[in-house]
């Protein structure tokens, strides 16, 4: 049915013409079919829908809720819109889309890298288990680009925002499970967290995290499958970053049971790690260049196979400040560094090393007269060179044997 000048009980969506005088619609759907590229479809009531019911969304038309709520409520796995397989440019404004059943499905549902569709007070609710609020449907490979959502996906194993190949910007998600994700794709000035086992921010690769806080209660904080850059992750349960094989920058990762930052095989470079649970820093076979590593309970860093630190500074308040261990490789290496243990114990060793390592140029400080700035358990070789040692009686353990062998030459070089 459609009535123009008066909203009839049932007919609670309007489209205004240019004169302002509207026309009316029962249901969404019809609203939608009828709307042409540059109008707005408004809604002036609440609405429950209890079939498998999905809104074709259609390039230039947008929504307004006018602080109305549209809910899905069916059992099946319906998405709730889509794109149709189509490029489209969209805003949903002041509207609260609420996903609700026994089915598992996606509330709003993008295939199409052309896509952009700006939420401006748009919130998302997913109460139906195993359910995403944003995703990537139809096993499309692209998922375009999201603006200024809001999600809160309260059901069991949900996912706040999932897409293969998306974009997405100024985004809000909390979910018991992954909090944002993409597979492929930029994640910038959002924040993602689940208060479950998954990730705050999950990024997969091919693109980049930046500008993004991600929290977890037993996952990753932030997942950084991409180049991470001026970002936070926190979790309680786990790594507050996770960085496989993908560069960090500007970064802090914090955690209250493990590493702040844990990762291998790249670059860390003006980044903080800080644990009150256990190590702050681990790095495998990469570099980390003018970062801070604080822990409360144990190292500092914990530094594998060839891995070389530059410039900078690691405090503890228990272990060893920097632990060098398992399976480390020749060329590893701690230049230009601030190593500090605030432990007054006997064990309160700056550096702990079990195989080969080199320490050149650092600022080496233990708080207990008995301790090592420079420890081993036992016999092996080490190379330092040009440090300070301060607060130990006995800087060098007597199980370290210096590994350099050479002399100075008249310029002051030497072979490290």
């Amino acid at each position: 049915s459609q009535i123009t000048g008066i909203i009839p009980p049932s007919d609670i969506f309007g489209i205004s013409d240019s004169a302002g005088t509207y026309t009316y619609y029962a249901t969404l759907t019809l609203a939608m079919a009828a709307a042409v590229t540059g109008q707005t479809i408004e809604m002036f009531a609440d609405v429950i829908e209890t079939g498998a019911v999905t809104i074709t969304l259609k390039d230039g038309v947008n929504i307004n809720g006018n602080g109305h709520t549209y809910t899905l409520d069916t059992a099946t796995t319906t998405t709730g819109f889509i794109d149709g397989g189509v490029s489209i440019i969209i805003n949903l404004s002041n509207i609260t889309l609420v996903r609700k059943g026994a089915g598992a499905g996606i509330m709003l549902g993008l295939s199409v890298a052309g896509n952009r569709i700006v939420g401006n007070s748009t919130f998302i609710k997913i109460e139906s288990n195993g359910s995403t609020g944003i995703g990537t449907y139809g096993g499309a490979i692209y998922s375009g680009n999201i603006t200024g959502f809001t999600v809160n996906c309260t059901g069991t194993s949900c996912t706040g925002i999932s897409l293969v190949r998306g974009y997405i910007d100024n985004c809000s998600a909390v979910s018991t499970g992954t909090g944002i994700h993409t597979t492929i794709g930029d994640i910038i000035n959002s924040y993602g967290e689940s208060t479950g086992s998954g990730a705050g921010i999950s990024g997969g690769g091919g693109g980049y995290i930046s500008n993004c806080s991600g929290k977890s209660n037993t996952g990753y904080g932030i997942s950084a499958g991409n180049p991470t850059y001026n970002s936070m992750g926190y979790s309680s349960g786990n790594y507050g970053i996770w960085f496989p094989n993908t560069p960090l920058y500007n970064c802090t990762g914090t955690s209250s049971s493990t590493y702040g930052i844990w990762g291998y095989g790249k670059t860390l470079s003006n980044c903080n790690a800080i644990s009150s649970g256990g190590g702050a820093l681990f790095i495998q076979n990469g570099t980390a260049n003018n970062c801070t590593a604080y822990s409360t309970v144990n190292a500092a860093m914990n530094v594998f196979n060839a891995t070389r630190v530059n410039n900078c500074t690691f405090t503890t308040l228990s272990n060893a400040t920097v632990i060098y261990s398992i399976g480390a490789t020749a060329g590893a290496s701690m230049k230009n560094c601030t190593i500090i243990n605030e432990w007054n114990s006997s064990s309160g060793h700056a550096i702990e090393a079990n195989v080969n390592l080199s320490v050149v140029n650092c600022a080496v400080k233990v708080t207990n007269a008995s301790a090592n700035c420079l420890s081993a358990s036992s016999a092996i070789i080490m190379k330092y060179a040009n440090n300070s040692f301060e607060g130990a009686t006995t800087p060098i353990s007597a199980n370290i044997t210096q590994g350099i062998v050479n002399t100075q030459d008249n310029q002051g070089n030497i072979l490290i």
